[in-house]
């Protein structure tokens, strides 16, 4: 995974290759998906595949849709991730929509702390 995403600004035709192969892997978690997938649309967009780079951000969305119990942070990483790679491939209107996403689930997050941040450490823990 590491190597994918160092690979896809460098060498995107290499990153989006061996993202479509992390891709066949029968255990991927979830969240490890969406970041191949990121990699393989930033990748694919670099290359100039505009259809493969759209597919990916929107497969990105709607597994963001199928997992509502992500981390909202990592829900609001993955539309931006998405968004980055529609705004590359030239959809500029989809990766505004992504970006609105990211805005409202930011618009979750707990008043009383930064948003989607986790609590600070006590200061009474061992």
């Amino acid at each position: 995974m590491s190597r994918c995403l160092k690979l896809r600004r460098d060498a995107p035709p290499v990153a989006a290759a061996l993202a479509e192969s992390l891709l066949r892997e029968a255990d991927l978690t979830v969240e490890d998906e969406l970041k191949t997938l990121s990699c393989l649309g930033i990748a694919a967009g670099l290359s100039g595949d505009r259809k493969r780079a759209v597919e990916a951000g929107a497969r990105m969305e709607r597994l963001v849709l199928a997992h509502p119990e992500l981390a909202l942070a990592f829900r609001a990483r993955a539309y931006s991730q998405a968004g980055s790679v529609f705004h590359g491939a030239g959809q500029i209107h989809r990766a505004e929509a992504a970006y609105l996403r990211v805005q409202d689930l930011a618009g979750s997050c707990p008043p009383t702390r930064p948003p989607c941040s986790r609590p600070p450490p006590s200061a009474t823990s061992d």
